[in-house]
């Protein structure tokens, strides 16, 4: 089953050069899906779908030569259970009909 993870890359975006490495790096990767850059954070966020989302990190550290100075995964918020419904109070027995006179 194909995974997705979040991984924030930290990289000089100001540097035209870096921008552009980056840039063409990540479209080398058919399982990278969504990409953001923020250049006042000097940061990348993208989004991976795929099995092993660890072997896709080593590969961009092994490509990137140095361009890329930190990689965090960010670890997906596991879904919370629905909240469960109150039960009903038990109903009380009903008393036996009384015979009429």
């Amino acid at each position: 089953m194909a995974e997705v993870m979040t991984i924030r890359l930290r990289v000089d975006l100001e540097c035209d050069c870096c921008y552009k490495k980056i840039k063409k790096l990540l479209r080398k990767f058919p399982e990278i899906r969504d990409q953001a850059f923020f250049k006042e954070e000097n940061t990348v966020v993208i989004k991976i779908v795929c099995c092993n989302p660890h072997e896709i990190r080593d590969k961009l550290i092994r490509k990137s030569r140095k361009t890329i100075k930190g990689i965090e995964m960010i670890v997906p918020e596991k879904p919370k259970p629905p909240p469960e419904k109150p039960k009903p109070p038990p109903e009380k027995p009903k008393e036996p009909e009384k015979p009429k006179p």
